[in-house]
């Protein structure tokens, strides 16, 4: 890797939605009474019950502010998951607190999560320019504000992309079925393909018999490996080895089994991401990504 010279320019990646977007969504003030003084003695329970009832209350207006009432979010949400953007326009917050409403609400909060700590999708949750070097270094100091350098992570996530293709890496990591997959009233499949090396895209797939067998057989468990959701097949089915096999890998280049060996998406910094990664792989290609991270 010798040869090597740093780019003409930075590109410098910045999430849209703030920190803040995330913080405040909780009762600091009910907390904080709450730790320092305790509920009066002999309050009854109906007393304690309301102030909560009523802090939960002011966290749902303020997460479905900064969520479902922001036109930046819903853009961007209409790219991850059109489904639930389309059902959430001119929907009003749910009065009643259900158990649908908390499912609604944790899924908003985790989106809302990802665009401020992510740059996905599509970096519509970011913005990116380009930077020059300087002649010479120095830093300038401002309050309450922050930069973080860190290498652009697409070309380790291609990677571990075509490593997961390729022996000993096929059969890693857990696959499950692809969780936007549908059945249609013709009896076709229709499902959103998960990312990899191209975009995220609609796709439909011809149903039948079979392929329902092997899909109600597939749902039985969270997750497989290659080899386990093969052998389902051969077992439930009584299809032969060969046949099996090859349908699951059908199954998993069309998206509807999607994980195994992967990039990690959950991460404290693109550092420990790249740390992860060379802990998964084998001694020979082990060193090769050490290398390249220490270069950076």
């Amino acid at each position: 890797m010798s040869g090597l010279e740093l780019a003409p320019r930075v590109i410098v990646r910045v999430a849209s939605l703030p920190l803040g977007a995330v913080q405040g969504l909780d009762d600091a003030e009910l907390a904080a009474a709450l730790a320092r003084d305790g509920l009066p003695e002999g309050a009854p329970a109906e007393a304690a019950a309301a102030r909560y009832d009523a802090a939960i209350e002011r966290g749902r207006r303020r997460l479905w502010a900064r969520t479902v009432d922001d036109p930046r979010f819903m853009r961007a949400l209409a790219l991850v998951n059109p489904s639930l953007a389309a059902s959430l326009v001119d929907q009003p917050l749910p009065p009643r607190r259900n158990k649908a409403a908390r499912h609604l609400e944790t899924t908003l909060y985790r989106y809302l999560a990802r665009g401020v700590s992510r740059t996905e999708p599509c970096a519509l949750w970011s913005g990116a320019t380009l930077a020059r070097w300087g002649t010479r270094r120095r830093i300038r100091p401002r309050a309450r504000r922050e930069a973080r350098v860190a290498p652009d992570l697409g070309p380790f996530r291609a990677i571990c992309q075509r490593l997961s293709e390729r022996e000993p890496y096929r059969d890693r990591g857990p696959f499950k079925l692809n969780p936007t997959l549908v059945r249609d009233e013709d009896g076709r499949y229709r499902l959103w393909s998960g990312p990899g090396r191209g975009p995220v895209t609609q796709r439909a797939l011809a149903g039948g018999s079979t392929v329902d067998r092997m899909v109600t057989v597939l749902r039985a468990r969270a997750t497989w490996s290659r080899r386990e959701a093969a052998a389902a097949l051969i077992e439930e089915l009584a299809l032969e080895p060969a046949t099996a096999h090859g349908a699951i890998e059908r199954l998993v280049t069309a998206g509807v089994l999607t994980g195994g060996f992967a990039f990690p998406r959950r991460f404290r910094d693109p550092w420990q991401a790249l740390q992860l990664v060379e802990s998964w792989l084998e001694p020979p290609h082990a060193r090769a990504w050490a290398r390249a991270r220490e270069r950076l």
